[in-house]
């Protein structure tokens, strides 16, 4: 019931971030106005002055768009309207923060700088057609998969222009209207692929005796076409109002979102692990024993131990650090074989957990049916059905994984590698977990603040951010751009950042997977040793579940806080030894371990757990997958 109940608030969260993702508006709404035209801009805000947009745009003035002169602003400028108005200043020339600061000086109350096709292409040569420069990306500017045709005729003024009334610019895939020659020609004429709109956060650092206090906003080539074809049809009467939707917003809630996930997915994950202690109490009280299927009940379960705890702790040393040399050589294919394992480790446990449950609930009898397969031996119908389910939704990952919803079936992954990993390994005392999580946080510690001071960038951060994709123009064609897609470790889950196309939030399974170790625990712990709760009342069920799971509850409240906190450090960009990124152990262990060890000295109990309580390691198994009720009398 809870596994389903818990998967049922994971989906919910994952349609409800699609829903909100697929609603969101750009990072700055811009309100064109004119004598009979009212549209809606995009732009991004400068970061330096974002501060000074409005909220919304009905607290948004309206001020009038002149355009400045000289155009670039790159001089004083020679503009001296009535009125708040709003300087519109093309790219190119001078620093931004030259054109901000010389727009202010002239009294302007907003800047608009609008890309444009003169800052990409070389400077015109009589009778040649204009070529990209390479400094600024050449070919690789353009997308031909968004729209792509050839043209017969071309000349600087309309190649500067974007190519207006092409059948490219036209095409429904080109956003930006706008289009750019890839300098290929053939029988049919030169390739004409779409330019998307490019938005640069302007950097506004140039020398100036004034503060910048006016707000300023950046406009790709085809908004900034809009624009001004809008401000020529008005003659001098067209109107905006500009206002930032709140990025911060998207973000906070990006933040929140996989904060939501990570608690819940281990408050799944630890319950899931100790479903065989609370059928070994049902069994000794006398209640109905809720039989276990074998697919969530594991034969044997590995105990940890400190010197198992200590090589878990040397194999991640070497592991990551031999990662990290690798990916020195050629990251790609580092991150292909992460992608492997992870694939085949998804298979395993999506079947055993997921798949295979599913078809024998459905469909008990085809469990009872033998199946014969070639290398995998016999098994039941049911099993190879599940199989057959689970390697189709794997290998649908793997081949969509840059598909922009593909994290939904990557986090469905993790969530079945957290629960199985949960019932697969225990910790049985303080004493271990103490050593595990303690040296594991300084493990991260070192990995992300101090490798830096040794292989000049940090080791933690490299093999997390491996698999960054490129374009390059082609070395034997400099009409041809090379593409390698975005390739990310897939041990992580993560959630799209709202607001940042294209950008996740994003938490490791190892900030699930560790503390869940403690958490486990615990409430194995409260589950086989604990007093009966006697809590009566209104809220007399509610508090008999906490009186009854004591540490447990502890433990998730520690885990949320200290995950809300490492959240916090990330999204404020507090930094240490200019790193930043903050490893969520850093916060983890101290919120999870501190105020569980203090509760069991208030209680009496902490020697008792430091060594393991008797109730955990007098279990053995029993026929049926249950264990065998060894409890002494009081312990439940």
């Amino acid at each position: 019931f809870f596994f389903g109940v818990m998967l049922r608030i994971c989906l919910f969260l994952f349609l409800g971030l699609g829903l909100v993702h697929a609603a969101l508006k750009p990072d700055v709404e811009m309100e064109v106005t004119g004598p009979s035209v009212h549209l809606s801009l995009p732009g991004i805000a400068a970061p330096a002055v974002q501060s000074y947009l409005s909220k919304s745009l009905d607290e948004a003035p309206t001020l009038s768009l002149v355009e400045a002169i000289p155009a670039d602003a790159c001089g004083p400028l020679k503009n001296k309207p009535k009125g708040p108005w709003a300087a519109v200043i093309a790219r190119g020339t001078c620093q931004f923060g030259i054109k901000l600061h010389n727009a202010q000086r002239a009294g302007a109350a907003a800047v608009i700088v609008t890309d444009s096709l003169e800052s990409i292409y070389e400077p015109a040569v009589a009778h040649s057609v204009p070529v990209l420069k390479a400094s600024e990306g050449g070919p690789c500017l353009l997308r031909c998969e968004m729209s792509e045709s050839p043209v017969k005729k071309v000349d600087s003024a309309a190649v500067l222009a974007g190519l207006p009334g092409s059948e490219c610019s036209t095409a429904e895939g080109c956003k930006s209207g706008v289009c750019g020659l890839t300098g290929k020609k053939d029988e049919e004429g030169y390739q004409a692929c779409c330019l998307p709109e490019r938005y640069i956060p302007m950097v506004t650092n140039a020398s100036g005796s004034d503060k910048l206090t006016i707000p300023a906003t950046f406009m790709g080539v085809g908004a900034g076409q809009q624009l001004r074809n809008v401000m020529k049809d008005a003659g001098g009467s067209a109107h905006v109002r500009m206002a930032t939707n709140g990025p911060a917003f998207g973000w906070l809630v990006s933040a929140l979102l996989i904060w939501v996930l990570g608690c819940s997915v281990e408050a799944l994950a630890t319950w899931s692990s100790a479903h065989m202690e609370r059928a070994n109490v049902a069994a000794a009280s006398g209640e109905a024993v809720e039989k276990t299927p074998p697919a969530v009940a594991p034969e044997e379960s590995l105990e940890m131990t400190v010197g198992t705890a200590l090589c878990y702790l040397v194999v991640a040393t070497v592991g990551l650090v031999g990662l990290y040399l690798l990916i020195q050589q050629d990251a790609r294919y580092v991150v292909f074989f992460m992608i492997g394992v992870f694939s085949m480790a998804a298979l395993s446990v999506v079947t055993s957990l997921g798949t295979y449950p599913l078809v024998r609930y459905f469909a008990p009898d085809l469990d009872q049916k033998p199946c014969t397969l070639p290398l995998l031996g016999t098994s039941s119908v049911a099993w190879v059905m599940g199989f057959v389910v689970s390697v189709a939704l794997v290998v649908t990952w793997v081949v969509g994984r840059h598909n922009p919803y593909a994290w939904i079936l990557q986090d469905t992954f993790g969530v079945f590698v957290c629960c199985q990993f949960m019932l697969a390994l225990r910790m049985n005392s303080i004493k271990v977990s103490t050593v595990l999580l303690v040296s594991f946080m300084i493990y991260d510690i070192f990995m992300v603040f101090i490798t830096p001071a040794i292989f000049k960038s940090s080791v933690m951060v490299t093999v997390a951010q491996a698999g960054t994709g490129s374009a390059s123009i082609s070395k034997t064609d400099p009409t041809q751009c090379i593409r390698m897609a975005d390739e990310r470790m897939p041990m992580l889950f993560m959630l799209p950042r709202l607001g940042a196309e294209g950008e996740y939030a994003m938490l490791g399974l190892g900030d699930v997977l560790l503390p869940g170790l403690l958490l486990s625990f615990m409430l194995r712990y409260d589950t086989l040793c604990n007093h009966i709760p006697t809590a009566s009342g209104c809220f007399g069920p509610w508090r008999r579940f906490r009186q009854r799971y004591p540490y447990w509850f502890l433990g998730m409240g520690g885990y949320k806080f200290g995950l809300f906190l490492a959240f916090l450090a990330n999204t404020v960009g507090f930094t240490i030894f200019d790193v930043k990124g903050q490893p969520a152990l850093l916060y983890l262990v101290p919120c999870t371990l501190g105020p569980m060890a203090l509760y069991a000295l208030i209680r009496g109990e902490l020697g008792y757990l430091w060594d393991g309580p008797e109730c955990l390691q007098t279990l053995v198994p029993m026929q049926g997958g249950l264990y065998q009720p060894l409890l002494k009398e009081g312990d439940v």
